[in-house]
């Protein structure tokens, strides 16, 4: 367990159980649910010594939040704090005495708050969603009227697909995507109603027309492969 702190929840331990119980909540999860998985997935927290405070500690907090806290858990984190055992940890881990008088203060304050109902359950947050592009290949027609854009596309930074489109000023669309990270891809205009694209041998795609159209301006597409 690292600590970088004597107050409750300054610790890894504290924050991996408290943050994978929020990130089931936030996704939707009842508070029930969210601490089974916790209890699951970071099983090994609540039975090892250096961890099973913090772990016991968290879990409590989130539920106190979520106005879901169960009796039992609350009576393991008052023998906790009342017997001395977490205190008896931070001792063994070479806790010096005006650290060990804070950490107590500190407990006592954590399960007085524990004891007082929460007037409101934590709102969810909504997950972040983080969308971004790559651009690969970006040309403009010769007639100014158009452009080709290839671009690796993301979302919360796990790659989706690669997608290729055609756009005029007042509209377009795709042209093909396929899910390959990496590949190189490159164009050149022949004239304003030809393009050719070459892209590696072997790669599958979702979707590849040969032509674009916008308002009676047709593009034929030519793949070439290297």
């Amino acid at each position: 367990m690292g600590s970088w702190g004597y107050k409750v929840g300054e610790s890894d331990t504290f924050a991996d159980v408290y943050d994978h119980f929020f990130d089931e909540y936030n996704g939707g999860a009842t508070p029930e649910i969210a601490a089974a998985s916790v209890r699951s997935e970071l099983a090994d927290f609540f039975v090892e010594y250096d961890d099973q405070y913090d772990a016991h500690f968290a879990l409590a907090l989130a539920q106190w939040e979520t106005q879901s806290l169960d009796e039992s858990l609350l009576e393991k984190v008052e023998k906790y704090v009342e017997s001395g055992a977490d205190l008896k940890n931070w001792e063994e881990r070479d806790a010096d005495s005006r650290t060990l008088e804070k950490r107590a203060t500190a407990l006592s304050s954590f399960v007085a708050k524990l004891r007082t109902p929460r007037s409101s359950k934590k709102r969810r947050k909504r997950p972040k969603f983080d969308f971004r592009m790559d651009t690969l290949v970006e040309i403009p027609a010769p007639d100014g009227k158009k452009i080709f854009s290839v671009n690796e596309e993301f979302s919360n930074g796990a790659y989706i697909h690669t997608g290729a489109s055609m756009m005029w000023a007042g509209g377009g669309g795709s042209v093909f995507y396929f899910t390959k990270q990496g590949v190189k891809v490159s164009a050149h205009w022949i004239d304003s109603k030809q393009l050719e694209v070459t892209i590696e041998k072997g790669i599958e795609y979702s979707k590849k027309d040969d032509w674009a159209f916008f308002c009676g301006d047709k593009v034929d597409v030519l793949y070439k492969e290297v």
